[in-house]
C-alpha cells in the first residue's frame, strides 16, 4: 500500500458513518443511472468517477470492483422485492395475496427504474460477472420470488378458489409481466392504473368465478 492509500484510507476513517452512508448511495445511483442508459459493460469506472465527483480510490473504498457494485445493486432489488410481498404470504385468500404482490411490485419498479432496469438488463450475465458466492445470493433470492408465487397458485387452487392450472408456467407468466413493465415507455405507465388492469386480468383468468367489473 503506497503513502497516498494509506491517507485516502486514514480520512475515510474519519468520515462520519452517516456521510459514509450517503457516499455509498450516491456510488449506487450514479452507477444505476450509468448502467441503465448505457450497460454495465460499456461504463466505466472513471464515468462513475466524474459523476459521482468522488475519486476513484474513495470509489474504490466502498467497492473492490465493478461487479461489486452491480452486486450491491441486485442484491438490493431482489432483497426488497422479497420484503414487499412478504406481508401477502400470510393473508388467508390468495387472490388477495397476488393482488398485494402485483400492487406493490409495479409500484417499485416504476419508482426505482433505473436500478431495475439494470438489475434485469444485466441478469443473464450475472453469472460471468458475480463471484460463485454472489451468484448464488442472488439466485438463492430469485428462487424464493419465483416460489412465492408458486405457492399463492397452488395455495388457491387447493382452496378451490383459481382454476386448476399449471403453477410453473403461470407462476412465470405473471412474474414476467410484472418485471417487463422496466421496458414500457414513461409516458405509458400510470402505476395504479398499470395494477389495477393487471390484477383484473390475472385473476380473472385464474379464478373459478371471474369477479365482475
Amino acid at each position: 500500500m503506497t503513502v497516498s492509500d494509506h491517507k485516502q484510507k486514514a480520512a475515510w476513517a474519519a468520515t462520519p458513518r452517516k456521510d459514509r452512508n450517503n457516499r455509498r448511495q450516491l456510488i449506487l445511483d450514479k452507477a444505476a443511472e450509468l448502467f441503465a442508459a448505457q450497460g454495465y459493460q460499456a461504463t466505466s469506472m472513471d464515468q462513475l468517477s466524474e459523476l459521482t465527483t468522488l475519486n476513484k480510490g474513495t470509489i474504490y473504498y466502498y467497492y473492490k470492483s465493478k461487479a461489486d457494485i452491480l452486486f450491491d445493486m441486485s442484491y438490493f432489488v431482489a432483497e426488497r422485492a422479497l420484503k414487499l410481498i412478504a406481508p401477502a404470504s400470510k393473508m388467508e385468500h390468495a387472490s388477495d395475496a397476488f393482488a398485494h404482490a402485483i400492487e406493490v411490485t409495479v409500484d417499485w419498479i416504476i419508482d426505482h427504474k433505473d436500478v431495475v432496469t439494470t438489475y434485469f438488463q444485466e441478469s443473464p450475465y450475472f453469472k460471468s460477472i458475480f463471484s460463485e458466492e454472489q451468484y448464488r445470493h442472488i439466485s438463492d433470492q430469485q428462487s424464493e420470488m419465483m416460489k412465492f408465487f408458486y405457492e399463492t397458485i397452488e395455495k388457491g387452487i387447493r382452496a378451490g378458489e383459481f382454476r386448476e392450472v399449471d403453477t410453473q408456467i403461470t407462476g412465470r407468466l405473471v412474474v414476467g409481466g410484472i418485471m417487463w413493465i422496466y421496458r414500457w415507455p414513461e409516458d405509458e405507465i400510470d402505476g395504479a392504473r398499470v395494477s389495477e388492469v393487471m390484477i383484473s386480468g390475472l385473476l380473472n383468468g385464474l379464478l373459478r368465478n371471474p369477479r365482475t367489473p
